[in-house]
């Protein structure tokens, strides 16, 4: 019991940074997205 918890614990730590790393990578992406896309809306208007 203890391995299998030992083992687990520290891969669900993993798994919860990555997922939030990951959501953190997509909002900065769409934000930028976003920033670029006013950007050459204002050079074409």
């Amino acid at each position: 019991m203890t391995k299998i918890s030992e083992k687990l614990i520290p891969n669900i730590f993993a798994s919860v940074k990555f997922y939030l790393s990951f959501v953190f990578y997509l909002d900065f992406a769409q934000i930028f997205i976003n920033l670029a896309l006013d950007k050459e809306c204002d050079l074409v208007a």
